[in-house]
């Protein structure tokens, strides 16, 4: 059986919709490959964009950090790879304000 290339697209839209860039890439680099191509064609049509939001798949530090050099405000949830200690902290994040909720109670009551 012969080998088959598979491509993906990456779209950049104005704030209704409207097509401002499309940028293709193969399936096999990351999403975040085609940005700059996407935001530069974006660029000789409509100037820097002042945002961007994008999914998860966006949320590399590569890619956020090259939106944030430009200048460029992003509304893009960043990759977490190993959320263990996302997870563990945000326990002992919640046990802190759940214990501080509790004496901030006893304190209105006296």
């Amino acid at each position: 059986m012969g080998s088959c290339l598979s491509y993906k697209a990456c779209i950049a839209t104005n704030t209704v919709g409207f097509v401002t860039a499309i940028s293709a890439s193969p399936s096999s680099l990351h999403d975040t490959g085609g940005i700059p191509n996407l935001v530069e064609s974006h660029e000789k049509l409509l100037g820097t964009p002042l945002w961007i939001a994008a999914d998860i798949k966006y949320g590399s530090e590569e890619c956020l950090k090259y939106l944030q050099d430009k200048g460029i405000k992003t509304s893009i949830k960043p990759e977490v790879k190993n959320n263990r200690h996302l997870v563990a902290t945000l326990k002992k994040n919640f046990y802190i304000i759940k214990k501080m909720t509790v004496i901030s109670v006893l304190l209105e009551k006296y």
